[in-house]
């Protein structure tokens, strides 16, 4: 039988870092094609910017970043042991992804 592949990998400090600036890199996209009323743009970026925003919280509070559905991924850092990861879940990411 196949092995399982892993569905969270570990994370650094340094990683949180770059999974912030790619959100800022991809909001600022957004707001660009909002502006010239690009509104298919300005949506998809918003989307991925918010992916890559609960990334870096995950990545920074938990140490763990989530590799498959990232629909799945705010319940992956709630399921956490730490009672860290557990209290600082971030509600919005559910939310953005519903």
């Amino acid at each position: 039988m196949p092995r399982a592949k892993p569905q969270a990998r570990p994370v650094g400090l340094s990683d949180a870092r770059s999974y912030l600036d790619k959100a800022q890199e991809l909001l600022r996209a957004a707001q660009h094609a909002l502006e010239l009323s690009n509104y298919t743009a300005a949506v998809g970026n918003a989307v991925h910017a918010g992916i890559a925003a609960g990334d870096a919280l995950s990545a920074a509070r938990a140490g763990t970043v989530w590799r498959s559905e990232h629909a799945q991924a705010a319940g992956h850092l709630r399921g956490r042991s730490s009672s860290l990861a557990r209290t600082r879940a971030n509600p919005h990411g559910t939310r953005l992804i519903r």
